[in-house]
């Protein structure tokens, strides 16, 4: 309520460096707030995913290579198909692929993927909600 006040003062008093510093300050909170539900909310499907995860060995190789822009620097990044067995079953599984309706800027490529790719990997599965999760080494 304090800083409800502060704006108001600064409104009433024609003070526009006040005003302009107070409105930055709340985006910026609230732009913070905004990446922490985020966070959280993230946090909470990948402790679903865990509940009923299977730890195992799989295979992953590349599919693409690609390059995202930072700023103006290119990345490499790369997207990788997972194949391991499961059930007497084998289950390939492509990144980004739970994202394809969403069809989000980065399709599945990543930076991190660069350390994964071409090699045997641990992963947790969860077969309840069909997702694969890799282990950092």
């Amino acid at each position: 309520m304090l800083t409800i006040g502060f704006l108001i003062y600064f409104i009433v008093s024609n003070d526009n460096d006040a005003l302009i510093i107070s409105i930055t300050f709340f985006i910026f909170m609230l732009l913070f707030l905004l990446v922490v539900i985020l966070q959280q909310w993230q946090a909470r499907r990948v402790k679903l995913w865990t509940q009923d995860a299977v730890a195992l060995t799989a295979k992953s190789s590349t599919i693409g290579n690609s390059y995202a822009y930072t700023m103006v620097f290119p990345m490499k990044t790369k997207k990788i198909l997972v194949q391991f067995e499961y059930n007497g079953r084998i289950i390939r599984k492509e990144s980004g692929s739970e994202h394809k309706s969403r069809q989000n800027n980065l399709n599945g490529y990543a930076r991190l993927f660069k350390k994964y790719a071409d090699r045997e990997i641990s992963i947790l599965y969860s077969p309840k909600y069909d997702q694969v999760l890799i282990l950092k080494d």
